[in-house]
Formats: structure tokens, C-alpha cells, sequence
């Protein structure tokens, strides 16, 4: 074990490897390691520890996995390395051979400063396809008990080219937060590898592409890792080192002709802005305005320091007409029309690429996980966003369709005593889950199935103003209070909506007894602090925004000081999984990093950006403005709300998630995976908030 120390930082350095096992915060109370537990965090291994990685040419894969030590001292070691193909005896070629390592990391006033120079010392050329470096934040979600969120990170990845970094956020969002920034060589991609749970994320490899090196010379690719305590401090850090502008974006996704800004708050080494045709030479203080001219990805450019590094905005399509579409396709596309069939009126999950409809049975044996594509869970959003849309753009069509998938829900998911089966199959549906004898699992058992059913219900009487609407709710509120703790993490529905709708008709006795339980949980959710139990996740992003949800909507129906003072420690839990990269798809879009796999039709892992449980975010963030009257929270809500539109299509169909990373274990993402599945929740909470706002 080698160890760095000075007044700011405590390294430590693997001697047998070089690879870097500690990065320590001096003053950090928690005395807080920012990279992985290597003994708490076994799946890594040991040749993708931090600091190794490996070089890309053609079809072959080198690694430098072991290093010999050359020098260094109290603030500084350097380590050399050989690259081998792992796994083959085969002689390297001339070429390769001739490709060297060496890693320098120094410890320079407040930063680390961490050095790759590849050396060529053939008599030609070489070009490397890729260069990936292993740089894992300790990003991994632990079943919360004490400070372990004080000592894990969210990492926020931005790979733009001339500028990228990766800012970790601190789990319990207490300062100091740490951000590592590429000040020399270019990353163009993210990779994941060994990610295989929900609950880490993955071993990360920052990707330059297509590097080439003369004969004799030197690419270096050089890092600085600072402490820093907010979003501003991070953006003038990121200016002082690497000379890229500190820029302020309005909104990165908004409907075409929308004016936007971008404020250039510090220059630093900014040349020009380059947004789609169009060049412009801000100086320090001035504000950049125009207009999203097209629908779909608009391309920027950030020209500073002789380097460039990418900016992307989004134009909406005219998001009424967008809405309309999506309504028309879910009734003609998504809903099983087949007099025999049980799920008759049941919306669907639908693959875009084959054009058809998904029924469990034909995807019994080709999915690690059959229940995220059934007839009933999360797809109940279509039925919230349709009756949601439907009462503000009336439709015969569309009503008659509600009708009959009310039908479907009251008759086969919502059992007699108001319980919610997970599948209109019921009981028969517990060998997905692992149950080979029928009627040993309770398939009642999902507390956010009964939370996504009151949604709907909830909407049909808003709809039609019939009373059985809300009769079948407080059945279901009823069951879902006496069967699940105060404690349970089901989101999504608005007590103070419920009461509301009880007092209009004239159920004024079941209004107050669902008040009572509705302060309860709300008072449970205070007193749990960040302690959270893990739900279907250790600890994820969708938990925390509806417990933050759930907090102000009780706070506006009981006016609960107490109530309002405890949703502030869940509120800033809840930003940091919030990233502030200059992509529409990243800024101010909520983490996750699971989705696709058990949703998806490619069943791949890697960060989601966006996913429609942003959403729950962008809610929370507007219930705090009405609350708050600050508007920073009301540009939050229209950030990540927006950004969730690029998932839906011009024709009606959606895409479920874009899976952001390049290549995740090993196959290629960056992409948006072609399945309709539960996206609507996103259009859904679009229209909660643009109905108010």
C-alpha cells in the first residue's frame, strides 16, 4: 500500500497493481472513500479496479492489468505498465509492442492530478481504436442503515469530447462533493461493464476513440479530482482547470420555435458557440438566445482553449398533437381487442420493431423477468394517461376504450375484498416469481400496484363523475392500509386530489377516514428520515421523489407545518440524482440505472436517460414551487419533464427508455429501446403539471 497526503487529500495506491484503492477528503467528518469498497464490493475484479484499463485495435483487446513502480514520493507515484491480450498466449504483434504506459498521479494544492501517457516507440504510426480507463465512483446503493449514504456517490457522467468529467454527488447530499475532470485527451463515450443489479452501477470505462499517435511521440490523458461544495463551486472549478466556459442553460428540451437561452456566467478559454448553423462569440455576462427551429436532436458546439466538446438541445413536436397521437395509438395498437381471451380490453406492452402486441405467453422462456411485461402493474399508466387526456380533449373512441379496460381492471385485477393481483392470471402468475406450487405466494403482495390502480380510478371519476369510481378506491385504499406499513414505498397517488373528489361526492365520512391514514404515512415518512427500508431497489430514485410527492400533496391537504419541514431532507436527497451535463437527455433528469434490463425489449443494464420515473421528480419539484414560490423548482419540473418527451414519436408509438452508455457488458447501447411499455406515466405527469401551471 503506497500512500499521497496532504492538507486536502489522502490517497492510496495498490503497490501491487498501481491501482488507485482510496481517494480521501481530508476534514470529510465521514472520512468518506469516493471509490468502491473493494472487500463490501467484491464483484469488481481485480483487472478493473480503478486506474487499469485497456486499449482497443481492431478486433483485439490489450490490458494493462499489473505495474511496476518508478518513482514517486509522499505526494507523487508513477507506475509503468505492459499491455497484454488477456486470455490468449498469442504473440503480440511488432506494433503493439511497441505501444507504452505510464500512470503519474501527483498530488498539486487542492487536486489530484492523474497522468496516462501512451507512448508509440515504433518507426510508424499507430492508431488506437479506443482507449478505456476504469474510473468507478463509489456509486452502488446500499439497504440504508446509518450514514451509508454519507459514504456512497451518485456519478453524473459527461463524455463531450474536449470537456468530461464525472461529478459525484453525495449520496446524503452533504458537502463536500468530489468531481474528477479530463483536462488533457478526449473521452467521447461511457462504457459499463460487470453490471448485472439494480443495486450498483456497473464498472465504469471512460472511452477516448480513434487516437493516433506518431512514431516517437506521446497521447496523454490527464485528470484532476477536486473537492467542491455545490453546483456553482463545481462550474467554476471546471473553468479554472480546464478553461471550459461555466454556461447556464434555460431549458435543453422544449417544443420547436421555443426561445432559449445560455448564459455565459464565467468565459474562461470560450472561443465561439456553434448551434446548428449558427456561430456566436459571447463574451463573460452575455446571454446566447435562440430559437428550437426542428423537431428532434439540434447539435452545439462549444469551441474553447483550441479544444471542442458537444452541447445537444431537443425540439418537441407540437406536444398537443404528440399527446393526441400517442392516445390514438394506445386504443388502436396497445389494447387486446379478443372476445375468449381474459385480458380482453387489457393494455399491452407493444414491440415496436415487430409491430405486434406482447403476451406473457409467448415470452415465457426468453425473459429474465415476465411480470415487467404483463397486463396489469405499471402498464396501468396508459389507462391514467388516456382517462387524464381524455378529460381535457373529450373522444368517443378514447372513452369507449376506458370503458372497456375499466372492465378488465374491475373484474380481473381488483379482487373481491379491493386486494391487486399482480397479472389477471393471479395465482398462476407466482412461478414467475420463482413459486413452483400455486397459491404459496400471495400475488396481492405489490404495494404500488394499488397505488398505480387509485391513479386510475381516480382519474375515471374525474372523467365521468361517477360515484363507483370512487367507491372501488376507497375499496382499495381501505385494503392497502390494513395489508401494507405505514413505512411502504408506493407512489404516485395525491391524497389531497383524493379528498377532494370524496367531498365532491358527497363522501364526505370516507374523505375523513382516508385523511387520518394519509397524515399517518406522512407522519411515518418524517420520522423515517433517510433511513429508508429497500423496496424493489435498495434505494433509487423513484422511492425518494414519492416520498417527497407524498409529503407536500398532505402538506396541502392538512396544512401540516410538520409535514412540510420533514419533506426538505427527502427534497435534497432527491437533487442529487439530478445530473446538470449539457445534453437535454442528462440535464436535470433523475438517475436510474436498471430499467432496461427488467422493462426493456434488449434487457440491457446502463444508465437510462431519460426514463419516465423522472417525471416523479419533475412533480415534486412543482409541488415545492406552489408550496415555496421559487422558481428555481418550477424550471427543475419543465427540465425533466420535457426531456421525457423524446420518447414518444410522431406516428403515437414510444420507445420505453434511451440507454445512454455506449456499450453495456460488452453490447451496444446508446440507443432507444423499441418497446411501449410503461412510458406513459411520463405523459401522464406532464399533464398533472401543465393542467396547473
Amino acid at each position: 500500500m503506497i500512500q499521497m497526503e496532504n492538507e486536502h487529500l489522502r490517497v492510496i495506491v495498490d503497490e501491487t497493481d498501481g491501482s488507485m484503492q482510496a481517494l480521501i477528503v481530508k476534514g470529510d467528518k465521514y472520512g468518506m472513500n469516493w471509490l468502491p469498497d473493494q472487500d463490501a464490493e467484491p464483484w469488481i475484479p481485480a483487472w478493473k479496479k480503478w486506474g487499469l484499463g485497456f486499449v482497443t485495435i481492431q478486433d483485439r483487446k490489450y490490458r494493462w492489468e499489473k505495474g511496476d513502480p518508478v518513482g514517486g514520493g509522499s505526494r507523487s507515484v508513477e507506475y509503468r505498465y505492459r499491455l497484454a491480450n488477456r486470455g490468449t498466449e498469442e504473440e503480440e504483434d511488432g506494433e503493439f509492442r511497441a505501444l507504452t504506459l505510464s500512470v503519474l498521479r501527483r498530488l498539486e494544492g487542492e487536486a489530484l492530478e492523474e497522468e496516462f501517457i501512451f507512448g508509440n516507440a515504433g518507426e510508424r504510426y499507430m492508431l488506437l481504436d479506443e482507449i478505456g480507463i476504469y474510473s468507478t465512483f463509489y456509486d452502488a446503493y446500499p439497504v440504508v442503515s446509518g450514514d451509508a449514504l454519507s459514504r456512497r456517490a451518485h456519478m453524473h457522467i459527461w463524455t463531450g469530447g474536449g470537456v468530461s468529467y464525472v461529478k459525484c454527488i453525495r449520496m446524503s447530499a452533504e458537502k463536500p462533493h468530489l468531481a474528477m475532470l479530463t483536462v488533457a485527451g478526449e473521452v467521447q463515450e461511457y462504457q459499463v461493464e460487470e453490471k448485472h443489479s439494480s443495486n450498483q452501477r456497473g464498472v465504469i470505462a471512460l472511452t477516448g476513440k480513434h487516437i493516433r499517435i506518431a512514431s516517437d511521440k506521446a497521447y496523454s490523458v490527464k485528470r484532476v479530482f477536486f473537492a467542491y461544495a455545490d453546483e456553482t463551486d463545481f462550474h467554476r472549478k471546471v473553468t479554472k482547470y480546464s478553461g471550459y466556459p461555466y454556461l447556464e442553460f434555460d431549458l435543453m428540451a422544449a417544443s420547436v420555435g421555443t426561445r432559449v437561452q445560455v448564459a455565459v456566467k464565467e468565459a474562461g478559454d470560450l472561443e465561439k458557440l456553434v448551434i446548428g448553423e449558427n456561430t456566436y462569440r459571447p463574451r463573460e455576462g452575455e446571454v446566447v438566445s435562440f430559437v428550437l427551429d426542428k423537431a428532434g436532436t439540434i447539435e452545439g458546439k462549444v469551441f474553447f482553449g483550441g479544444k471542442q466538446s458537444a452541447i445537444r438541445w431537443y425540439g418537441i413536436p407540437a406536444i398537443d398533437e404528440l399527446m393526441k397521437r400517442r392516445a390514438e395509438f394506445i386504443v388502436s395498437k396497445q389494447q387486446l381487442r379478443e372476445d375468449g381471451d381474459i385480458r380482453n380490453g387489457a393494455f399491452l406492452p407493444y414491440d415496436r420493431e415487430a409491430d405486434r402486441l406482447i403476451k406473457v405467453e409467448d415470452i415465457e422462456e426468453l425473459y429474465a423477468s415476465i411480470p415487467d411485461r404483463n397486463d396489469a402493474r405499471e402498464r396501468v399508466g396508459m389507462g391514467a394517461f388516456l382517462a387524464a387526456h381524455c378529460r381535457l380533449h373529450p373522444d368517443t373512441a378514447n372513452r369507449e376504450a376506458l370503458t372497456r379496460y375499466y372492465s378488465f381492471i374491475r373484474t380481473h385485477i381488483i379482487s373481491e375484498d379491493y386486494g391487486i393481483w399482480d397479472s389477471c392470471f393471479r395465482e398462476r402468475t407466482a412461478k414467475y416469481y420463482g413459486e413452483t406450487v400455486p397459491g404459496t405466494k400471495d400475488m396481492t403482495f405489490r404495494g404500488f400496484n394499488y397505488f398505480f390502480v387509485g391513479v386510475f380510478l381516480l382519474k375515471m371519476y374525474r372523467l365521468t363523475k361517477q360515484r363507483m369510481y370512487l367507491d372501488d378506491l376507497v375499496g382499495v385504499l381501505g385494503k392497502y392500509f390494513g395489508k401494507f406499513p405505514l413505512s411502504d414505498l408506493s407512489f404516485g397517488l395525491n391524497p389531497r386530489e383524493v379528498d377532494i373528489a370524496l367531498k365532491e361526492a358527497g363522501m364526505t365520512e370516507e374523505a375523513e377516514r382516508l385523511a387520518c391514514h394519509f397524515k399517518d404515512k406522512a407522519y411515518a415518512f418524517v420520522r423515517m428520515e433517510e433511513q429508508y427500508a429497500p423496496s424493489e431497489v435498495n434505494y433509487e430514485q423513484s422511492t425518494v421523489a414519492g416520498v417527497v410527492m407524498f409529503l407536500l400533496d398532505t402538506y396541502r391537504l392538512t396544512g401540516d407545518r410538520h409535514i412540510l419541514e420533514g419533506a426538505h431532507k427527502h427534497l435534497a436527497l432527491l437533487e442529487g440524482f439530478d445530473g446538470c451535463q449539457p445534453d437535454f437527455r442528462m440535464h436535470g433528469v433523475g438517475l436510474r440505472h436498471w430499467d432496461g434490463f427488467w422493462f426493456g425489449h434488449y434487457e440491457l443494464w446502463g444508465d437510462t436517460l431519460p426514463h419516465q420515473w423522472s417525471t416523479l421528480s419533475a412533480y415534486a419539484y412543482y409541488r415545492y414551487y406552489q408550496i415555496t414560490s421559487d422558481k428555481t423548482y418550477y424550471h427543475k419540473s419543465i427540465r425533466s419533464l420535457n426531456a421525457n418527451l423524446c420518447l414518444f414519436r410522431e406516428d403515437g408509438s414510444a420507445d420505453y427508455v434511451f440507454i445512454y452508455p455506449h456499450k453495456v457488458n460488452g453490447r451496444s447501447g446508446h440507443a432507444f429501446d423499441p418497446i411501449s411499455n410503461d412510458q406513459d406515466w411520463a405523459l401522464y405527469y406532464y399533464l398533472e403539471i401543465a393542467g396547473e401551471a
